[in-house]
C-alpha cells in the first residue's frame, strides 16, 4: 500500500510540479546538510532505545523479555505535550536566534516549565504508586518489572529539558548525532559488563545513564554554542518552585499506599 501510494504521488508531482526543473543544487545541498545528521541521530537513538530488548530477548529468553518491555513502559504524558509546544515555538526560536546569547533561548525556557509543571507531579505519583499501576494494568505476573519501571521514570525528569530543539535551531544536528554514537556505546558496553551481576535491571541502568550521558552533552554544547552558563540556561526558580511544589504532596501519597 504504502509503495503504491509512494509512486502514485511521485508520479503526480513528477508531471505537476516538473522537480527536476525546479532543483537547485545549493539548497538541495543545503537541506540535505541539515536533514542529515539529525535523521542519522535519530536512527541510532532508536537503536539505543531497542538495544535493551534484544539484548534481554537473546541472553535471557522470551519470559524475561515480556518482564522487561512492561518496565519499559512510559507514561505518554511527557511526549504528547513536548511534540505540541516543541512544534508551536520552533520557527520562533530559528527567528530568535538573530538575537545573543540566552534571549535566543527564552521560548525554550519557559517552555521547559511547562513540562516539569506537567510530568514532575506525573513521576511522583507513579513512582510511589508503581506497584498498584503494574499490577492493575499487567496482572502480579509482572510485579518483577516494578525495579525497571522506576528506573524508566526517572528519564521523565530529564527529558523534560530537550537540547535537540535549541541545536536545530542553530543548524547544529551534528552534536544531536555524535552524541546519539556515544550514548549507544556506551549503553552497548554496560550492559555487557553488568549483566551477569544486575541481571534485567542492566540493560535498563544502561539506557538510563546513556541517555543521561548524552543529555549532559547535548547542554555542554548548547552552553557553549549560546555563549552562556549553566546558571542562566534554566529559570532555575520556578523549576524549584515546580519541584518543591510536587515533593509537598508526596509524603501523604505514601501514607495513602501504606493504608490501602
Amino acid at each position: 500500500v504504502e509503495i503504491t501510494k509512494f509512486t502514485l504521488l511521485a508520479i503526480w508531482w513528477f508531471k505537476k510540479l516538473n522537480p527536476i526543473a525546479a532543483y537547485d543544487k545549493q539548497i538541495a545541498n543545503h537541506h540535505i546538510s541539515y536533514i542529515a545528521p539529525f535523521a542519522v541521530g535519530i536512527l541510532f537513538q532508536s537503536l539505543n532505545l531497542r538495544f535493551g530488548s534484544i539484548f534481554v530477548a537473546t541472553y535471557f529468553g522470551a519470559a524475561s523479555l515480556a518482564i522487561y518491555t512492561i518496565g519499559l513502559y512510559q507514561i505518554p504524558v511527557l511526549n504528547i505535550i513536548r511534540s505540541s509546544v516543541s512544534d508551536v515555538i520552533f520557527p520562533d526560536m530559528v527567528k530568535d536566534n538573530q538575537k545573543n546569547g540566552i534571549e535566543g533561548l527564552s521560548k525554550w525556557q519557559h517552555a521547559n516549565i511547562i513540562f516539569c509543571f506537567a510530568v514532575f507531579p506525573t513521576f511522583i505519583i507513579f513512582w510511589i504508586f508503581s506497584e498498584k499501576f503494574i499490577t492493575t494494568l499487567f496482572t502480579t505476573q509482572y510485579i518483577d518489572a516494578i525495579p525497571i519501571f522506576k528506573v524508566m521514570l526517572v528519564l521523565m525528569v530529564w527529558k523534560c529539558f530537550e537540547f535537540g530543539s535549541p541545536l536545530r535551531a542553530k543548524n547544529k544536528n551534528k552534536y544531536f548525532l555524535s552524541g546519539n554514537i556515544f550514548s549507544l556505546i556506551f549503553n552497548i558496553i554496560f550492559t555487557f559488563l553488568t549483566y551477569k551481576k544486575l541481571g534485567l535491571m542492566a540493560p535498563a541502568i544502561a539506557f538510563l545513564l546513556s541517555d543521561l550521558l548524552v543529555t549532559s552533552y547535548l547542554c555542554s554544547k548548547v552552553i557553549k554554542i549560546y555563549n552562556t552558563s549553566l546558571k542562566s540556561l534554566f529559570l532555575w526558580k520556578k523549576i524549584i518552585l515546580v519541584t518543591t511544589a510536587s515533593i509537598i504532596g508526596a509524603p501523604i501519597l505514601y501514607l495513602a499506599d501504606l493504608s490501602n
